[in-house]
């Protein structure tokens, strides 16, 4: 998949997502990109969760 694609579908997921659209992007990035978490709780120390809170702060 080109970058240009995957830009397009990551900006047509982002319109679907009603409330809470930056958590819950960051939440998938989270998903698709940890191998192994044995809870949901696991995913708030992703580095693509962690590094969008930093740039908040």
């Amino acid at each position: 998949m080109n970058s240009e694609r995957l830009k397009d579908f990551r900006q047509a997921a982002y319109e679907l997502l009603v409330l809470a659209k930056d958590a819950t992007f960051e939440l998938m990035d989270a998903v698709m990109t940890t191998r192994n978490a044995a809870c949901l709780a696991e995913f708030s120390r992703a580095s693509a969760i962690q590094s969008s809170m930093v740039k908040r702060l």
